[in-house]
């Protein structure tokens, strides 16, 4: 089966131990408990991770060119290595890779 790597725009870690422990629906979870269920294998990437780089994705939110979380798009390019499939349900975090 295919090997997904997903990261979001929210600590996605989070929301499935919330879903997990009944607290919120799973539709939060944009699917990837479905992948899982049909024998996919899925790698959620790390929220935040470099703290240099998640300064540098603040001051650059005001730039005219949209760019992103660079933290988050960091470790998706460490994962991707790995993945058959890299899945990000928000737009506006994988500015990088459209």
């Amino acid at each position: 089966m295919a090997r997904i790597v997903v990261f979001n725009n929210m600590d996605l870690t989070a929301v499935r131990e919330r879903v997990a422990s009944g607290h919120i629906p799973d539709h939060i979870l944009y699917g990837i408990n479905r992948f899982e269920r049909h024998g996919h294998s899925v790698e959620v990437v790390p929220y935040r991770g470099s703290r240099a780089l998640q300064w540098a994705g603040s001051a650059l939110r005001r730039s005219p060119v949209p760019l992103g979380d660079l933290d988050q798009q960091r470790s998706v390019l460490r994962a991707a290595r790995r993945a058959d499939l890299i899945y990000c349900p928000s737009q506006n975090v994988c500015l990088l890779y459209t």
